[in-house]
């Protein structure tokens, strides 16, 4: 199993000092930011693609040109730093009808190192794409690729569709997914109490028993600046103590 910290340029400096915990770090890539900068760090890198709050959405024509910006310069980073990843979100919109330019954008720029994440339904005031087992069976198939599985995204999806969240994880867990998020939610939130360190979010976590303790597992927590040494080594010691416990069983 290896083990990342998703983080920004903003927090690396800080995250010198919590880095010997980690396999790699997982960076989003804003905008405005020189990929040379990484080759000032002695660590490892990941690249997430800049999101939403960047203006990204290939599911919006009028966007679509900042959204291949925003694309190009993450491939930029990742071809400087040899990155084995590069997450991507979907896009969203209220009409579903919009999925079909969010297929046209990625048939024109999908690269094979692209991680298309599972974002949740209901956010930002409509609907992401591809955010439910079914449909991340048919991106990845298209463009014969994996997929980056947030835990956390899956439950506020499933409480919003109605759906158990457990049998919502396992059929995600069945696509065997090549990176997967985790960190603390609140079992029954749908858009709240999001993306916090396992011990400040109160849940039933045995789902965390059902992935696979094979994958790449990162931290998309609290900000780095907000947090602490002792925070991370808690995460991993309890993430760990589902995944130990799964390949036990296992042998």
């Amino acid at each position: 199993m290896d083990l990342g910290l998703k983080t920004y340029p903003i927090d690396l400096e800080k995250t010198k000092e919590v880095v010997d915990l980690f396999d790699f770090v997982e960076l989003l890539i804003p905008p405005n930011y020189n990929p040379k900068e990484l080759l000032n760090y002695n660590f490892s890198f990941n690249i997430h693609v800049a999101h939403e709050k960047f203006g990204y959405n290939p599911a919006d024509i009028k966007q679509r040109e900042l959204s291949k910006s925003l694309i190009q310069k993450a491939l930029e980073a990742a071809d400087l730093i040899k990155a084995d990843y590069i997450v991507v979100h979907p896009g969203y919109s209220k009409d579903e009808k919009d999925e079909l330019n969010v297929l046209d954008f990625f048939d024109d720029c999908f690269d094979k190192r692209m991680l298309i994440e599972n974002c949740p339904i209901g956010a930002w005031q409509s609907n992401f794409f591809f955010s439910t087992p079914k449909k991340i069976a048919e991106f990845i198939s298209r463009y014969k690729s994996s997929f980056l599985f947030d835990v956390g995204h899956a439950i506020l999806s499933a409480n919003t569709l109605n759906e158990n969240i457990f049998d919502f994880i396992s059929r995600f867990e069945k696509l065997n997914s090549k990176v997967h998020h985790v960190y603390g939610t609140e079992i029954n939130s749908t858009l709240t109490e999001h993306h916090k360190h396992f011990h400040q979010a109160e849940s039933d976590y045995s789902y965390l028993s059902m992935l696979n303790p094979e994958s790449t597992f990162v931290f998309e927590t609290d900000l780095v600046s907000r947090s602490e040494r002792s925070d991370y080594e808690k995460n991993i010691a309890f993430l760990n103590s589902f995944l130990c416990e799964k390949e036990t069983i296992k042998e």
